[in-house]
């Protein structure tokens, strides 16, 4: 009886101590900050599929949803990735967003001061989306932690559903 008893008391102990103090948690709000440069990257973009006699590029507005939502998601968290840090990917992303679509990509990066200075390190040869014929759309964002933080690139690409 004397376990019993002992028991007893140390579970009236856990409760006493678990109910005596509420537990509060805090939370800081990161201020983060995001930019459409779609128009840039479409410029950009254009005289390379001009000279490989593919359609033109043209800004859209889910694709740049999506984006903006990666962008954001990255600077806040602090990640290059694909995936999301809530489990997205690019797919359910411009899902999300209401693209349909038949094909997607996307590129990011981070360690840039400009999104013409990101821009500028892709070329047909090492991005293969800036040259795809079935690519149309595309969507840009940039975001960072204001007022000075990293910025995180982001370009999705999309062949429309037809």
């Amino acid at each position: 009886m004397n376990a019993v008893a002992a028991l007893i008391a140390v579970l009236v102990a856990l409760v006493a101590v678990c109910s005596a103090a509420p537990v509060t948690s805090t939370t800081t709000a990161v201020n983060v900050t995001s930019t459409d440069y779609t128009p840039a990257a479409v410029t950009y973009f254009n005289t390379f599929r001009t000279v490989a006699k593919v359609p033109a590029m043209r800004a859209n507005d889910a694709l740049i949803s999506a984006c903006r939502r990666h962008a954001i998601d990255m600077a806040k968290n602090k990640f290059l990735g694909e995936r999301g840090s809530d489990g997205s990917t690019t797919v359910s992303r411009a899902n999300d967003a209401k693209y349909k679509w038949s094909k997607l990509g996307l590129t990011m990066g981070t360690g840039y001061a400009s999104a013409d200075a990101y821009l500028k390190t892709m070329n047909k040869d090492n991005n293969p989306w800036i040259v795809d014929k079935t690519i149309v759309d595309i969507g840009a964002a940039y975001a960072r932690i204001a007022p000075n933080g990293q910025i995180y690139y982001d370009v999705c690409y999309g062949a429309p559903l037809l």
